[in-house]
């Protein structure tokens, strides 16, 4: 250690002063390399991403305490009745009782052809092109074993992935869900968007993004670290949040003149599933402040005292676009 350490101290002096290249093996070094890192980023002036990199396990026969599955799926396009999976990725890990992830297990990573060609922008965004999918299918039967042996199944942006997975792999219908994006207060924690790559890239470490496993992997990496400002457990707030009842209302039938309160008020533009019924206005609260949310909507939307449709939700239908 101490050798290696002055290594690193010779490797600034050389660096500093501007001297002829150091020895190359002595910089490629992890621990100098790290020490390097941490002479740059106490200096104030510099902040040094990590690249992400994870020690995966064999899953084993019995899982000590409860087992999660992350996954993400890449696809043609944004509409899962008209577009396809191209790839799938499940990243199996572990939980203890407080919320601490304890193991990230072997992934299963599949590729799919969707029948149909891959638009060329989706090939620039996830690497994937007609070539690589084409004769492809994901086993759905070693997908659903793995469904059946997880407590929860978390995805960032879960009603995407789940409205497409839901179709091709039944099992997933039955699962509770949970959502990295909107299941953590990340911007209460200083995040300045969402997207996952940049969510990254905040905690200090970077990835190839944009493919499905590695998108898995970054967010159970996420889900793994205390959050930044409070330094609560991001798996202990996941669950927390997975495990309440929300309810969401439609503000159907909201005059139009009224629809900048209602953006204000963190309502949401939707389309029905299926295209069947009314678009409207939408929100997702907490049961616990329904009856709020519903006086305010009588009071400064309609006028009136009408109530619009309420939906009740928990871990096992949201972000399924059944409801």
């Amino acid at each position: 250690m101490d050798a290696t350490i002055g290594k690193c101290s010779e490797a600034h002096r050389a660096i500093a002063s501007g001297a002829s290249p150091y020895p190359r093996h002595h910089l490629r070094h992890p621990s100098a390399m790290e020490c390097l890192a941490g002479v740059l980023e106490r200096s104030g002036g510099f902040r040094v991403l990590r690249r992400l990199d994870v020690a995966l396990a064999p899953l084993p026969d019995e899982v000590e305490h409860r087992l999660a599955l992350f996954v993400d799926v890449e696809t043609t396009g944004l509409d899962p009745r008209v577009d396809g999976i191209i790839q799938l990725a499940c990243v199996p890990f572990g939980y203890d009782p407080e919320g601490r992830v304890t193991a990230v297990y072997e992934p299963l990573e599949q590729l799919r052809d969707p029948g149909t060609p891959i638009p060329a922008e989706i090939t620039r965004l996830t690497g994937i092109d007609d070539d690589m999918v084409r004769g492809r299918a994901i086993n759905v039967s070693s997908v659903e074993s793995l469904v059946s042996r997880a407590a929860l199944v978390v995805a960032h942006n879960a009603a995407f992935d789940r409205s497409f997975l839901e179709r091709l792999i039944p099992g997933f219908a039955q699962m509770p869900w949970a959502c990295s994006m909107t299941d953590l207060p990340w911007r209460e924690e200083g995040a300045t968007t969402l997207k996952l790559e940049v969510l990254a890239l905040q905690a200090g470490f970077f990835y190839e993004a944009h493919q499905a496993l590695n998108d898995c992997l970054a967010a159970v990496e996420l889900l793994r670290r205390p959050l930044p400002l409070t330094g609560r457990g991001a798996m202990a707030e996941l669950l927390r949040s997975a495990r309440r009842e929300t309810a969401r209302i439609t503000a159907v039938r909201a005059p139009f003149e009224r629809k900048d309160l209602l953006k204000r008020r963190a309502y949401r533009w939707r389309e029905p599933a299926g295209g069947d019924g009314p678009k409207a206005w939408t929100i997702e609260i907490a049961s616990e402040s329904l009856e709020e949310e519903l006086r305010y909507l009588r009071e400064e939307v309609y006028g009136t005292p009408f109530d619009p449709p309420v939906v009740r939700l928990t871990a096992y239908d949201r972000y399924s676009d059944r409801v």
